[in-house]
C-alpha cells in the first residue's frame, strides 16, 4: 500500500480511517469465505458419514441374509445326510 499524503492532519486521518475500513471489509470477506468453506466441509463430512452408515447397514443386512442361507443349507444337508444314512442302513439290513 503506498502512502501519499498532503501533509495535512485531517487528510492523513481520513486516509487511515479509509484504510482501516478497507481492512475490516477484507477481514469480513475472508471470514465469510471461510464460513462458506467450513459449511461445505461439514456438509461433505456429513455425506461421507451417512454413506458409511448406509454401507454398514447394507453389509449387516447381507450378513444376516447369508447366515439365514447358511442355516437353511446346513439343515437341508443334514436332512439329506440323515436320509442317505437311513437308506444305506436299510439297504445293508435287507441284504444281510
Amino acid at each position: 500500500m503506498s502512502v501519499e499524503t498532503t501533509g495535512q492532519w485531517r487528510d492523513e486521518r481520513l486516509y487511515i480511517l479509509k484504510s482501516i475500513e478497507e481492512l475490516q471489509q477484507e477481514m469480513r470477506r475472508q471470514a465469510q469465505a471461510e464460513a462458506v468453506l467450513k459449511q461445505e466441509q461439514v456438509g461433505r463430512s456429513r455425506e461421507d458419514i451417512q454413506a458409511a452408515h448406509d454401507k454398514i447397514r447394507h453389509l449387516e443386512t447381507s450378513a444376516a441374509s447369508m447366515r439365514m442361507k447358511n442355516w437353511i443349507m446346513t439343515a437341508l444337508l443334514s436332512f439329506i445326510g440323515a436320509g442317505l444314512f437311513e437308506a444305506v442302513r436299510w439297504y445293508v439290513g435287507q441284504h444281510k
